[in-house]
């Protein structure tokens, strides 16, 4: 298996990437419209159940989906749609940091239609247009705006752990993953993974994998790994009041809540009751920061971790060994 560092930079491949996806040879059929990338839009079945959406992003048959759906399951995976058929397909890399699977389709008897990749990242106020299959509703096309593009971090129930993305305001519902978000012209700005949700229903917030991570995923087609601390985290002004009171005066940070056995946090001794202050000497004061840094490291790497704590007031260093995300999900 081969490995790569997740992509935390742009990388100088992307544009070339964005150029020659859906090459316009005489035997690529790319998408133009957004009517043309419905062609390109296919339904993702695990053990002849429809679970999720994908796209198609070479014309000889590469589909990409979000990883959730497809990596790890026993039973076969298919893809299906007019342009397809249906036809049994395989996981051929993934990037869980990111909930991106790219699936090897079975080959057809010509070049399959396929979108083509934006040149850039969307923008706040964007439109962006999702193709998927959301609730068993087929062929559907979702229209909803571009919240915010700069990288968030957000929790994945399927790997207990965060995934790079940015946010889109609007909904994404069930059966949708791994569907295209497309701009007006229908090239894909990013790929469906999930929903920020609020007492357990959704908050109107959708979840996408970034334009960048798509094109690293595309253009390395290996998988793609990704260092992680293995636990819960969350800022620690959206704390209880009374947990920010135990600590010393002055104190911010992230805290590590949850943290589950068998993790790089838990078998350095860290608890859940730990306010992450500073990453290498660097002083972090919220998620995105300390996860940043996390992921310019490989998994394996060792990194020291400046912790206070109620019961241990004073700054103390504790050194861990990174794990990689997906890491506490296979076991």
């Amino acid at each position: 298996m081969l490995a790569i560092m997740s992509p935390m930079t742009r990388l100088p491949l992307c544009a070339l990437l964005v150029l020659t996806a859906c090459a316009s040879s005489e035997t690529a059929r790319p998408t133009g419209s957004l009517a043309g990338a419905r062609d390109a839009a296919v339904e993702v079945l695990v053990g002849g159940h429809l679970t999720g959406s994908g796209w198609i992003a070479d014309p000889a048959g590469w589909v990409v989906t979000a990883s959730h759906g497809v990596v790890g399951v026993s039973e076969t995976i298919e893809v299906m749609s007019p342009a397809l058929g249906r036809r049994v397909a395989a996981v051929a890399a993934h990037d869980l940091g990111h909930d991106l699977a790219l699936l090897r389709v079975e080959p057809g008897d010509g070049p399959y239609p396929c979108l083509q990749l934006a040149d850039r990242p969307p923008e706040p106020g964007d439109e962006v247009f999702l193709f998927g299959s959301a609730l068993y509703r087929r062929d559907l096309l979702l229209r909803n705006t571009v919240a915010r593009s700069e990288e968030r971090f957000e929790h994945l129930a399927s790997t207990g752990d965060f995934v790079r993305s940015f946010l889109i305001h609007g909904t994404a519902l069930p059966g949708s993953s791994g569907g295209a978000w497309c701009d007006a012209a229908g090239r894909v700005v990013g790929c469906q993974s999930g929903m920020v949700t609020q007492n357990g229903r959704p908050a109107s917030i959708a979840i996408a994998a970034p334009l960048d991570a798509i094109c690293h995923l595309l253009d390395v087609r290996a998988h793609v790994e990704t260092a992680s601390l293995g636990c819960g985290l969350e800022n620690l002004v959206t704390q209880p009041a009374g947990f920010i009171a135990r600590l010393p005066a002055g104190v911010d940070g992230i805290v590590t809540v949850p943290v589950p056995p068998g993790g790089p946090v838990r078998e350095a001794g860290i608890t859940g009751e730990t306010v992450i202050v500073a990453i290498d000497g660097v002083a972090v004061r919220r998620r995105g920061e300390l996860l940043r840094r996390v992921r310019t490291h490989d998994p394996g790497a060792t990194v020291t971790l400046a912790v206070v704590s109620p019961d241990r007031p004073d700054p103390r260093q504790v050194t861990l060994r990174l794990g990689r995300v997906g890491q506490r999900a296979s076991r």
